[in-house]
């Protein structure tokens, strides 16, 4: 017993000193006694992993993690991918850990800002998705300095110290929309650039980036630089594209059309109706049914998709590293969004809404 004793002591003495604790201290956090703070739990806990301590150490949470989902109402694709996503995602972790999906419509920015400020329960981290303007970005910017880890989700919103932004690199995807649609149109010709909504950064980074990489690289395209803005809705799309095709001097001469958004369903309509012997090229975004079927057809050439698999994944893992629920930390930099033609189609199925 002595022997044991003598063994044990030192190894208490050196937990305590890189903890920066008492030994009764660790002594209490490795045998889970009485009160002990949650961050002195965690440095404890740390010091003995460091040490290499051969036991099963004690979880250092205490009671519930609740993590806010703030998103607009689901009318996407993305968005309704997203919302599986997280579902998905949230019903994999511990049962401490609560995940609550709270929807509000993408226009109503005072409401967004009042979730943002006064949440209805405690809550140890917020993921959003919103619309980028200066109402919300400070809103954020008021719950970090109240501490709360937030992440953004969709749309980066630079400014913000400290925030982490688990998605793609916008503006590289409209780069390389319009490095695809420059290299594939050999002859002169016209790009119609259209986007769902310009108040999200998102759309803004995307038309940007495809812009640019015209004027840049690709001097024998022209292209409306003031986006067509659709707001998502089919029958936008379509109207806008007739709007513009009707009124066109040579409709021939459209060679290409990038859409940031959504409503694909409207491009190919027009298309059909006032383009069936052209040989478009067509960039979408986001693998869903619908794309994969007008690809197989060959009327969809490329689809850039943002991974809501992956930016759930890299959004709730910044959470929970901040929580010290998991010990890795999520890499700050952005996902990679992934590049499909008929070529390398996906294999999974999404619902076709």
């Amino acid at each position: 017993m002595d022997s044991k004793r003598r063994k044990r002591a030192p190894r208490l003495q050196e937990i305590a000193l890189e903890a920066g604790v008492s030994e009764t201290t660790v002594d209490r956090v490795l045998n889970e006694r009485g009160s002990v703070s949650s961050d002195t739990r965690a440095k404890v806990v740390a010091a003995a992993k460091k040490l290499g301590v051969s036991r099963i150490l004690p979880d250092i949470r205490h009671g519930l993690i609740r993590i806010e989902v703030l998103l607009p109402v689901a009318k996407s694709h993305f968005l309704q991918r997203l919302h599986q996503s997280l579902q998905r995602y949230a019903q994999m972790l511990d049962e401490r850990i609560i995940v609550q999906r709270t929807v509000i419509p993408e226009e109503n920015t005072e409401n967004y800002v009042q979730h943002i400020l006064y949440p209805k329960f405690r809550r140890n981290g917020l993921i959003v998705v919103a619309r980028f303007n200066e109402e919300i970005k400070n809103a954020l910017a008021q719950v970090m300095k109240r501490g709360e880890t937030v992440v953004t989700l969709m749309s980066d919103f630079p400014g913000i110290e400290q925030h982490h932004y688990a998605g793609i690199d916008n503006y590289s995807a409209g780069e390389t929309a319009g490095y695809l649609i420059g290299k594939l149109s050999r002859q002169q010709g016209e790009v119609f650039l259209l986007t769902n909504n310009l108040t999200y950064k998102a759309h803004v980074d995307r038309t940007s980036g495809f812009a640019n990489m015209l004027k840049k690289q690709f001097h024998h395209l022209t292209f409306n630089e003031q986006p067509m803005e659709h707001f998502d809705n089919v029958d936008n799309v379509y109207l806008c594209l007739q709007r513009h095709l009707k009124s066109h001097p040579n409709p021939e001469n459209v060679v290409a059309i990038y859409n940031s958004g959504a409503g694909s369903a409207g491009i190919e309509a027009a298309i059909r109706k006032y383009l069936p012997n052209n040989d478009l090229i067509w960039v979408a975004h986001e693998a869903t049914d619908e794309h994969k079927k007008l690809m197989e057809e060959g009327l969809l050439n490329f689809v850039l998709d943002q991974d809501p698999d992956g930016q759930a994944s890299s959004a709730l893992q910044h959470v929970l590293h901040a929580n010290k629920v998991i010990e890795t930390k999520q890499l700050m930099s952005p996902i990679d969004f992934k590049l499909y033609c008929a070529a390398n189609l996906w294999k999974t199925d999404y619902f076709n809404k």
